[in-house]
């Protein structure tokens, strides 16, 4: 989870270009390294660089540029109050009785997060909660990992707010 103190506000019309190798990753003792474009489900996973615009409170538009080439992908979510943008990927919820699943569940949740650090690098902190559950039989799997990419800053280059 972020940690107010360390990150800057996001706004509606923020872009930068991002590397697309996590240089930092955290509460993921056991993760391979992350690579920004697969945390948000994107095949263009080997881009030479990557873009990311927040577009309006709902809608952030990730560049992928490979070889020439130029993708686009819209992600729909919420840019929230404590400065981050919220897109769930995956959002399942069945449980019985509801509110209270002692006899069945089943979460399916995928969330990503996006932060801007007060060294403007940009940080995703992504939520997976895959568990279900019969009577008190629990299996599945929950975990956060935070990674940190750094941003491409140059007299050409720049974050824009």
């Amino acid at each position: 989870m972020f940690k107010k103190s360390l990150l800057q506000p996001l706004n509606i019309n923020f872009s930068a270009f991002v590397q697309n190798k996590a240089y930092r990753i955290e509460n993921g003792a056991h993760v391979e390294p992350r690579n920004f474009l697969n945390l948000f489900w994107i095949k263009e996973a080997k881009a030479d660089s990557v873009f990311i615009e927040i577009k309006s409170n709902e809608e952030l538009r990730i560049t992928a540029y490979s070889g020439g080439q130029k993708t686009d992908n819209i992600f729909h979510g919420k840019l929230v109050k404590q400065g981050y943008f919220e897109i769930y990927l995956k959002n399942k919820k069945q449980e019985f009785p509801p509110g209270f699943n002692i006899l069945y569940g089943n979460h399916d949740i995928e969330r990503i997060r996006i932060g801007l650090t007060n060294d403007n690098s940009i940080v995703v902190d992504e939520f997976r909660n895959g568990r279900g559950n019969l009577f008190l039989i629990i299996m599945g799997e929950k975990y956060e990992v935070e990674s940190f990419f750094k941003t491409s800053i140059s007299e050409n280059l720049s974050i824009v707010r």
